[in-house]
């Protein structure tokens, strides 16, 4: 993981999700890039009144302060419309992973369809790390992996998992919430999969629960220190329903979220 994207706004939870980015780039030797979207339809509201120059200023020297630590880290401004342009730098770069505050500028406490986070899901092959603004900052050593029944085809999709994996102390849990119309558990799929990588795997028999609810309840119930969901573009975990699992999840978890994506 040589090269961490992080979207930038100056908000509460932008800045904590800077600094867990920070925490992954001083254990994984990554460079840093700060970005910043300057939307010109908000120019002039209460949040979106510095100018470019000011914005620009701000930005090198938050990128000075973090070179200090010793992460090569680059600033950059650009102007439009903050998901499509943010999209676009993600395809247009060289990035391994996205990090973004999942309760920033534009987070709707009732509507987490409006937050720039979980609408960089679709379209958007990069991994995803969602950091809620409350989250302690600190490198990630307990994985909850919320495995669903359809499992990876390949190792690829989880290479961004087992990167962070690769490091002391570090814990994989795999959960499975087994659902009323299922009949079988992916345990073996992804023992095949997972072949000389520790784990441990665990199940929930259906509750009648939501399945974002189940994945939430236990990462809490094990100290998890980060859930990793899989989104996928036609796929329960994925779609635009209200109930997809990685949206839901990362509305409510306390912890921060890395979201794969089956495509990557």
């Amino acid at each position: 993981m040589k090269h961490i994207l992080v979207g930038i706004d100056f908000s509460k939870p932008a800045d904590r999700a800077l600094a867990y980015a920070e925490e992954i780039a001083l254990v994984m030797n990554s460079k840093i890039s700060l970005v910043y979207v300057l939307d010109p339809s908000k120019s002039g509201s209460k949040d979106n009144t510095a100018s470019a120059a000011e914005l620009e200023k701000q930005l090198t020297e938050l990128a000075e302060s973090i070179g200090q630590r010793g992460i090569t880290t680059a600033a950059y401004l650009y102007e439009g419309a903050i998901v499509p342009t943010l999209r676009r730098v993600i395809d247009d770069g060289d990035c391994d992973l996205v990090v973004m505050g999942c309760q920033g500028e534009h987070f709707q406490p009732d509507d987490p369809w409006g937050s720039t986070t979980t609408s960089l899901m679709e379209d958007t092959r990069i991994p995803i790390l969602a950091v809620p603004s409350y989250a302690p900052v600190k490198y990630p050593r307990r994985f909850m992996l919320a495995a669903d029944k359809e499992c990876p085809r390949n190792l690829r999709q989880l290479s961004p998992l087992l990167q962070l994996l690769d490091s002391e102390r570090t814990q994989l849990l795999l959960f499975h919430y087994l659902q009323s119309t299922e009949r079988a558990m992916p345990d073996k799929a992804y023992a095949r999969l997972l072949t000389g990588v520790e784990y441990r795997f665990y199940y929930q028999v259906d509750e009648h629960h939501p399945v974002g609810n189940a994945v939430v309840g236990f990462a809490d119930l094990t100290a998890a220190d980060i859930v990793v969901v899989t989104h996928r573009a036609e796929h329960l975990l994925g779609n635009k329903a209200t109930g997809s699992v990685a949206r839901r999840v990362t509305g409510s978890a306390t912890i921060p979220i890395l979201i794969l994506q089956d495509s990557y």
